[in-house]
């Protein structure tokens, strides 16, 4: 329907709204008084009744009302029967669960087309966001990539891009599951990227105060030239990949499509710890690998804490040295603390009774919580505290981390998925559950963490 129809139609409708409204209210007057129509009333009502007639016989010219558009339902969502990860099983092994593989690669392929959609109209903000942050992404050939080369796959190369509903909440159950990424800047990777640089300004130089007073000032030698050394931070992105053998047997059980949540928040939730910890310390501490983590970043701030009989107080007193030594290098006070939830209840189960009789935590304040997983404790030393699964390391000694996570760069793709029933898994009447998401970081400011470790930290009796 074109712009003209729709404004005479509404135009129209208008008319007879108004003159119906006019006539209703002319006959209501009369109703009220109890009597019959003046004269003047009775025209005034025939010529707006002659009014409505003309009205509705234009109207009825326009031809007949064309329907409404129905709304746009996509291809798997929570109230729709069609499960994502049923059909990719059709199509990579055949007819699973009851599944035809020709109908499921067709759901698939629309639901390709429908991520792609929703991608374009991201482009633009996701483009503002690494401009903002002066990230720039390299392809294979070491040329700028951008997220308008978008490549959600038709099907025919093997790639089936997850629906929006379920990559929304894939994401969902990555936050809770790791506050570290929850707070760090999150941006998505564009496709295609293998690499990520960010400028450094290493030094700034040259930054003097100026007199105000020109009388007496006494010559100040400047060099010629005053410039800033500037560098560049390097990242590679890197791959998170879990595997997981799933029965025949929920296939044909699990009704759909809460099989897709499920696998999701399984996937989710493995990714989430697995990415947590390298961020932390990477490869291991001290393990001098591929991927250091914040723990081995030779710039960052050590606090040690030697004890061998440590207490609430004297732990909370090096957190807060820790805190210090962040803002004494940043220039800017930390904004959370970090620690293995064992480590957090020791930290909260030594109550003492204050002079006013409140039950308070030494050092730490009063703990409130409403059951929300990135709800934070503490504080401690003043600072906000969050329970980390990543940080229940292999050892004797726990690690406790200060930092600024708003600074740390963090860019992921959208999680891929693929399922196959094979060699001796199909022998097993099971199917390969395989996920993989691309990520990388960039720890832009060392000098905004510290980490709090020692004999101080070893883990007692029953924690």
């Amino acid at each position: 329907m074109t712009d003209e129809l729709k404004n005479a139609r509404a135009e129209y409708r208008a008319r007879i709204k108004a003159d119906s409204e006019a006539l209703e209210g002319v006959a209501e007057v009369a109703r009220e008084e109890h009597r019959d129509l003046a004269p003047i009333e009775a025209a005034t009502c025939d010529r707006l009744a002659r009014r409505i007639k003309e009205s509705r016989g234009l109207l009825e010219g326009l031809g007949p009302e064309p329907e409404p558009a129905r709304p746009h339902r996509d291809t798997y969502s929570e109230t729709e029967a069609a499960s994502y990860f049923m059909d990719l099983a059709a199509v990579r092994s055949g007819a699973i669960g009851k599944v035809d593989p020709h109908a499921a690669r067709r759901r698939l392929e629309a639901n390709n087309r429908e991520v792609e959609r929703h991608n374009r109209l991201q482009v633009e903000v996701n483009e503002r966001r690494m401009q903002r942050r002066g990230a720039v992404a390299l392809g294979s050939d070491g040329q700028p990539v951008s997220y308008r080369d978008l490549s959600t796959g038709s099907g025919s190369g093997g790639e089936f891009a997850p629906p929006t509903y379920l990559v929304d909440h894939f994401a969902s159950i990555a936050r809770s599951a790791a506050p570290l990424v929850a707070l760090s800047d999150r941006v998505p990777l564009p496709e295609g990227c293998f690499e990520i640089v960010v400028p450094n300004f290493a030094t700034f130089a040259n930054t003097t105060s100026e007199n105000q007073d020109l009388e007496n000032v006494p010559p100040v030698a400047r060099p010629a030239n005053p410039t800033t050394t500037v560098g560049g931070l390097t990242a590679q992105v890197g791959t998170i990949q879990s595997m997981l053998t799933i029965s025949q047997q929920v296939f044909d059980r699990v009704p759909s499509p809460g099989l897709d949540k499920i696998l999701m928040q399984e996937a989710a939730e493995g990714y989430a710890e697995f990415l947590e910890e390298q961020l932390f310390v990477g490869d291991g501490i001290g393990s001098g690998g591929d991927y250091p983590g914040i723990y081995d970043n030779p710039g960052i701030f050590q606090q040690v804490y030697n004890d061998a009989s440590p207490t609430v107080t004297k732990l909370v007193l090096n957190v807060a040295q820790a805190a210090a030594g962040v803002g004494n290098a940043r220039k800017r006070m930390p904004t959370a603390v970090f620690a293995a939830p064992a480590r957090l209840e020791w930290l909260f189960g030594n109550n003492v009774v204050t002079d006013d009789g409140s039950d308070m935590r030494v050092g730490t304040g009063l703990v409130t919580r409403n059951g929300d997983d990135m709800e934070c404790y503490g504080p401690v030393a003043g600072l906000p505290c969050y329970a980390s699964g990543a940080l229940n390391l292999t050892g004797t000694e726990d690690v406790m981390f200060v930092g600024r996570p708003g600074e740390l760069l963090l860019l992921e793709s959208d999680p891929r998925f693929d399922l196959q029933a094979e060699g001796t898994v199909a022998g097993q009447l099971g199917v390969l559950f395989r996920a993989r998401t691309y990520v990388c970081s960039v720890l832009r400011y060392p000098s905004g963490w510290a980490s709090v470790f020692g004999t101080g930290l070893v883990r007692g009796a029953g924690w």
